[in-house]
């Protein structure tokens, strides 16, 4: 290699370190989808349809079977996608009380490259991604009159102002170390070796109170506060198998269940009532409790994936699909006893233990994409891609008690386009994706109407709708250096 061609290495993998770094503080998606995001231009701009077919350093976490193909020294520096993000859910805490949210998000991709070895049919990839990171802050308000206590005690209806906020931030960062290894000039396996760092934080907070229409307009109030702020860091391995002919390429790849490596916690909870009505008697009642450096033990399920890609004169049409498995209801992080409601003797058996558990679930699920690549020229494509992302929220977690941070439910329809651009050494990708989703059977969290005092002055909760939508424009650069 020439003194420059080094020189332009070492620029490289400084610019490279600092955006990995930056990688974990824009990355974008939903708390509950494995393929909200994808790596790389390319890849993204063919719905990740690139299971068979993949040969860039996509490969490290798409196929690392096709790592074994790569005979290119590539670095993505930079692979943005500048979205706006539109989440609507509809009568979130009542009638016409809905929770919005908008965000403006910057998202890298992928910075991933190719180390060098001195055996041509070994080849070493490296790469980190921000395959998720959601930020929701929802808050909603019920105000007017209810009828909430017995007239004998409250002549006529109260009037209730009730109010609640959901906060809640999911990151997740992924690290990659792969190899490659060709067998022939047909078949390739590979294994990465994957990392994943999972951050969450979560607040909820529903605010409730009322005067009686007595002689003393005696206030009734409820205050309910939750929270929970974890990371966690969990390891899985994913194995590939690519081959090649002259017109088809086919890909196979296992991701195993994750296993855990570090994982700290805490939990708080606050509630108070004030002369509620409780087991016929108006009195004050509090519980509290927070703990901190729990363990924590989050679960990513068994993968499966498979594609297949087709290449036919100036075309390239490629289909993929991954199946994921389901994990039945566990704690992320499970609280010590201790003493939680006082005083204690209003409910003996209930503890920290368990009121304070951080619940998960994940139901099995199945996402498909496909593909399309036609060569303008020999140096300019077209690329259009569409893939489901369907979520595994498992809607039994909602007869669980304990704190529940998920919030996501919908499936999303991922819709893109774009072109992608070579230049010597260089590729820029440029290209438009567009994203819809909703679930019409949404289940809430809160419900501030028709507030009881046997519920802390909420009301029964119920199934709404959720409507979800984003926009984004995607800008990829990538530089390749000599073959290997």
């Amino acid at each position: 290699m020439k003194f420059c061609e080094f020189s332009n290495l070492k620029i490289m993998k400084k610019i490279t370190a600092i955006l990995l770094i930056l990688t974990a503080y824009f990355a974008n998606g939903q708390d509950t989808h494995y393929q909200t995001q994808q790596f790389g231009t390319r890849s993204a701009l063919l719905g990740g349809a690139v299971v068979g077919g993949v040969r860039d350093n996509t490969a490290l976490f798409y196929n690392p079977g096709s790592l074994g193909f790569i005979d290119t020294a590539m670095v993505s520096i930079n692979a943005n996608l500048y979205k706006v993000e539109n989440i609507k859910i509809l009568n979130a805490v009542g009638e016409q009380a809905d929770f919005k949210t908008a965000n403006f998000v910057t998202v890298p991709l992928l910075i991933a490259g190719m180390l060098p070895s001195k055996n041509p049919r070994l080849k070493w990839g490296y790469g980190l991604g921000g395959p998720m990171h959601f930020t929701f802050n929802g808050n909603g308000r019920v105000d007017g009159p209810y009828s909430i206590v017995n007239d004998a005690e409250s002549p006529g209806e109260e009037n209730y102002t009730g109010q609640a906020q959901v906060k809640t931030k999911s990151n997740e960062t992924l690290a990659g170390l792969g190899l490659g290894y060709r067998l022939n000039k047909n078949w390739s396996v590979g294994l990465t070796n994957q990392i994943t760092i999972r951050s969450v934080e979560y607040t909820n907070v529903v605010l409730s109170r009322f005067y009686l229409n007595n002689q003393d307009l005696d206030l009734v109030s409820s205050n309910i506060w939750k929270s929970t702020k974890y990371n966690h860091w969990r390891y899985a391995a994913k194995f590939g198998i690519a081959y090649t002919n002259k017109n088809w390429d086919m890909g196979l790849t296992l991701t195993t269940p994750s296993v855990t490596i570090y994982g700290k916690g805490n939990v708080s909870s606050d509630i108070t009532a004030n002369d509620i009505l409780f087991n016929g008697v108006r009195r004050d009642i509090y519980a509290n409790d927070s703990q901190e450096k729990l363990k924590t033990n989050y679960k990513a399920p068994l993968k499966i994936g498979s594609g297949i890609n087709f290449r036919s004169g100036k075309s390239v049409i490629g289909i993929s699909g991954e199946y994921c498995g389901s994990v039945e209801v566990y704690d992320v992080i499970t609280a010590k006893p201790g003493a939680f409601v006082r005083p204690p003797e209003l409910a003996p058996n209930f503890g920290s233990e368990n009121y304070l558990k951080v619940k998960s679930a994940a139901k099995s699920v199945l996402n498909l994409a496909i593909g399309y690549e036609y060569k303008l020229k020999e140096t300019m494509s077209l690329m259009f891609g569409l893939r489901t992302d369907n979520s595994w929220y498992d809607s039994t977690i909602q007869s669980q008690i304990g704190i529940k941070p998920e919030i996501t439910t919908w499936d999303i329809y991922h819709f893109s386009g774009g072109v992608s651009i070579v230049k010597g050494r260089t590729t820029i990708s440029l290209g438009l994706l567009l994203g819809v989703g909703g679930d019409n059977d949404y289940y809430q969290g809160n419900n501030l109407d028709e507030p009881s005092e046997g519920n802390f002055l909420q009301g029964l909760t119920t199934i709404t709708e959720a409507k979800y939508s984003s926009f984004g424009a995607l800008v990829g650069f990538s530089f390749n250096f000599k073959k290997f």
